[in-house]
């Protein structure tokens, strides 16, 4: 054994002669004139071949051929070949001389001594130093050599029970997971070739290790996490005789640590082959068709992603659960996020999915909701929620969770203040509203799935509270709805396209509006309401009049149906007096801006409507609770107040085939009585008068039974207990027959 002073010399002696070598490799290459072989005999990059094949002779025990090495012992020849491995790897690309000797004589020794089993912890750390720098830097010069490194590293995190063994294969592991240049070139390796294993079994026993320790319920691991990270690497503690203690919470570390990196890598890979960026430089959510990557290169990757995300997922959900580290808890959540990057780059939507469900679990598990939990959902939904599809669910339970913080937080003004928290619930509210805005260009499809997702929501909100809470959950997913609605409006005016969306927002609302809570019904007819007021502003007249001869039904395939079907379906299926009256205020509205555009069916609707309307007036003049009787009241004028509208200002327009259910509406307004209220039945009596006077004057055809029908309610008013109406239906009566007696020939 060599004493220091010699190991000195020896070293720089070896370090002096390589750096003359890489002077002359720079030199040749600057200049044009490289070594060739025939003169590589008489160069200093033959000196020293010659001295690192008499190095590498000491690793078993040959004669040297140049140099008396005899002293030199085994751990010192190891640090000499991993010093030149190090620092000179210019000089061992440029001759293959070198390579050659490594391939011959390096690569062999060291397996032959990974095939033994040993627990020289100098020795082993010394092979797996030269492995590690073999595999990271010369991978594309000993790619055999690599795979069968790797392989004895799978073998050993499998089969050893030595964790200082396994720790050091791991940390090899993470090493090449940290190359970006490495992580590429595999890539490569993996489009040459048909089966490629050995990088898939890297992960595979990589992620068994993690399973192995979290199986075996580690006692005190936040103990023992605080002390694995502050511990040094054990690849750094060659030059100890004794190996350091390695508890398995440090190998779950270790592998973590490894895959963390890989899903860095890879980001990296894509956002180097991107242009898609928001505004600070950073990519947000890109998917191959922003990238520039070779087919078959999509195909490797989408296997290599498909093999280990979903599973890796998984684990880092057991790590945040099941372990307790703050720290941990922390960059589980930076994995988190790389995950649903990468996993939205590869559109998967079942895997999207399950990771937005972890992330929620997580977030409802943790105190305070776990902002940061809940914040990265929302992110996912802002940047790729067409992609989720029927797992949108897990988006809308995730800002509806994020409102009800916000309106706990509200509620408790004595809570201690917390800057960060508070800071990321701020977000979160923000990527609710991003996410709500992000709609307006999604596929129909999409935006259907959307829907029922809310649909689903409120199920579930119906279930798990009782009716208190349940009404104001419902209320915070009925302001959300009017949120989308306003948004997207746009969408359900299409006229070449039906939304079943739109379908499913109204029968949602009818359900909403006949529950008995007030402030669900106010909420819902409220957004009813205002999705009149905005169709009204998106469609113009002139549009209108263009649908007026499709529409032969009450479906929602033209303008004109798309807002007075739902109207009577609600009109006929909820009987509170309160949904009523805002009905008929948008009943109203749509009247005065379309009225001269209504076809048949359009004007059928709104006389159903109407006669829905008279029905309940009537049932309340039965029972006469006096409380109730602004309501109805109130109800009735607003009844007449359409009539009046019709048949004033829009009587020319209505087609003859409508004019006798308007006839007959007007005639049951007459005849009902309620307290305080006789203008509007001698109105009704005005209103008969200018139909008969329009009847006469158009010189309409084919009215016998409109005038059979119009004289008989005016006979009918004639008979009322009411003197004043009485007498004002037998004038009208005289004077109609006065008139237009001509026409009744």
């Amino acid at each position: 054994m060599v004493n220091n002073a010699t190991a000195a010399i020896i070293r720089q002696m070896i370090i002096s002669l390589f750096e003359w070598v890489g002077e002359e490799t720079i030199k040749g290459v600057v200049t044009g004139v490289e070594i060739s072989s025939s003169d590589f005999a008489l160069s200093h990059a033959q000196d020293a071949l010659l001295v690192l094949s008499d190095v590498t002779c000491r690793l078993d025990d040959a004669k040297c051929a140049a140099l008396d090495l005899s002293k030199v012992d085994k751990p010192f020849a190891l640090d000499l070949i991993e010093s030149v491995l190090v620092n000179h790897g210019d000089v061992i690309r440029a001759h293959r001389q070198f390579s050659t000797l490594i391939r011959d004589r390096i690569c062999p020794y060291l397996i032959e001594n990974l095939k033994q089993t040993t627990s020289d912890f100098a020795k082993t750390c010394r092979h797996w130093r030269i492995i590690q720098f073999l595999i990271t830097e010369f991978n594309d010069l000993f790619p055999d050599e690599v795979e069968i490194f790797l392989a004895f590293g799978i073998r050993i995190l499998r089969e050893s029970n030595l964790n200082w063994e396994c720790a050091m294969v791991l940390e090899v592991t993470k090493s090449i997971f940290q190359s970006q240049k490495l992580i590429e070139e595999i890539y490569l390796i993996f489009e040459k070739k048909e089966s490629p294993r050995i990088f898939k079994d890297m992960m595979e026993v990589t992620m068994e290790t993690i399973e192995k320790v979290l199986d075996s319920h580690p006692s005190d691991s936040q103990g023992q996490i605080a002390d694995a990270m502050g511990k040094s690497s054990v690849l750094t503690q060659f030059d100890k005789s004794s190996p350091p203690v390695v508890s398995p919470i440090a190998l779950l570390l270790l592998a973590y640590e490894a895959f963390n990196c890989w899903f860095v890598r890879l980001l990296n890979f894509f956002k180097s082959s991107c242009s898609k960026k928001n505004q600070e430089g950073l990519i947000i959510y890109i998917s191959f068709k922003d990238v520039n990557i070779n087919p078959k290169r999509v195909s490797v990757l989408t296997d290599l992603v498909l093999f280990c995300g979903f599973r890796l997922c998984q684990l880092m959900e057991r790590i945040f659960v099941e372990l307790d580290s703050l720290q941990l808890h922390n960059t589980t959540i930076e994995f988190f996020s790389k995950a649903l990057v990468i996993f939205s780059v590869f559109e998967f939507k079942s895997q999207l999915r399950t990771l937005a469900e972890i992330l929620l679990s997580l977030s409802k598990g943790k105190g305070n909701g776990n902002l940061l939990m809940i914040q990265m959902i929302l992110e996912t939904g802002h940047g790729i929620g067409e992609l989720l599809e029927d797992s949108l669910i897990i988006m809308v339970q995730t800002i509806h969770l994020t409102e009800q913080l916000q309106n706990q937080k509200s509620r408790i003004s004595q809570q201690p203040q917390n800057a960060v928290l508070d800071d990321a619930l701020a977000k979160s509210i923000d990527l609710s509203v991003s996410f709500a805005e992000s709609t307006v260009i999604w596929e129909e499809k999409s935006f259907n799935f959307l829907i029922e997702a809310y649909k689903k929501l409120i199920e579930e909100q119906s279930l798990i509270f009782p009716d208190e809470k349940k009404n104001a959950s419902l209320i915070l997913i009925l302001n959300k709805f009017k949120r989308l609605i306003s948004l997207n409006m746009v969408r359900f005016v299409e006229e070449e396209k039906c939304s079943l969306s739109w379908e499913l927002l109204m029968e949602e609302f009818g359900e909403m509006m006949k529950l008995k809570d007030v402030s669900i019904r106010q909420s819902s007819i409220e957004i009813v309401s205002l999705i009149v007021d905005l169709f009204i502003k998106s469609v113009p007249p002139i549009k209108m009049k263009s649908s007026h001869s499709k529409a032969s039904d009450s479906s929602c395939d033209n303008f004109q149906m798309r807002i007075l079907s739902p109207l009577t379906k609600f009109a006929i299926s909820v009987s509170w007096v309160d949904v009523h009256r805002v009905l008929l205020d948008s009943v109203i509205k749509y009247v005065q801006v379309f009225g001269e555009c209504l076809c048949e069916t359009s004007w059928s609707l709104i006389w159903s409507i109407l006669k829905e309307d008279l029905k309940i007036i009537c049932n309340y003049r039965n029972t006469a609770v006096p409380e109730q009787q602004e309501s109805y009241i109130g109800l009735y004028q607003k009844v007449h107040d359409i009539v009046k509208i019709a048949s004033g200002d829009f009587l020319a327009a209505i087609p003859i085939s409508s004019l006798p259910a308007l006839i007959d509406i007007i005639a049951q307004i007459g005849e009902i009585s309620l307290p305080g209220e006789l203008n509007i039945p001698l109105n009704t009596v005005r209103y008969l008068w200018d139909i008969s006077d329009f009847l006469c004057s158009k010189s309409v055809k084919d009215v016998f039974g409109l005038w059979k029908e119009l004289l008989r309610h005016l006979s009918r008013l004639s008979l009322d207990s009411r003197p004043e109406l009485r007498n004002s239906a037998v004038q009208t009566l005289l004077r109609t027959i006065n008139m237009n007696g001509s026409s009744l020939k």
